[in-house]
């Protein structure tokens, strides 16, 4: 057999839930963890299955609703990526089989956080960025 699944999740999937992520980071958890257990499942049928971890991204569809500007100048540039540059980084890390795809250096170091870290610790660092996104 051969194929390639990519499931496209969130860095949220990977991070405490925060006040106004109520669903969406279980959601992604609950694509992160299915993803997994399909790539055991199939890696032995030649079928490669992903898990795709963007943080903050930028899109066409900021720009169809006008609010690039704004959503993108609530947290540091350093943060952002291209969706092309996910979809590339997402791409190379299916051909090579990775269970999971975090794209960036940022989005590397938050989710490792998030693993060695007590929630709470990680609340504190990020749990305001619901807040951020609200007043907009």
């Amino acid at each position: 057999g051969f194929g390639r699944i990519m499931n496209v999740a969130s860095l949220a999937g990977l991070m405490p839930a925060t006040g106004g992520d109520t669903l969406y980071g279980p959601i992604k958890s609950f694509l992160i963890k299915a993803s997994n257990g399909l790539h055991l499942e199939l890696k032995d049928r030649g079928v490669h299955v992903s898990a795709l971890c963007p943080g903050y991204t930028l899109t066409e569809f900021h720009d169809a609703n006008g609010s690039r500007e704004q959503v993108s100048g609530a947290y540091p540039s350093w943060m952002w990526m291209t969706a092309e540059r996910v979809a590339e980084i997402g791409y190379r890390g299916l051909e090579d089989n990775r269970p999971v795809v975090v794209p960036g250096a940022a989005n590397k170091g938050l989710a490792l956080l998030a693993k060695h870290l007590p929630d709470g610790v990680v609340l504190k660092m990020v749990g305001g960025h619901a807040k951020r996104l609200d007043r907009l």
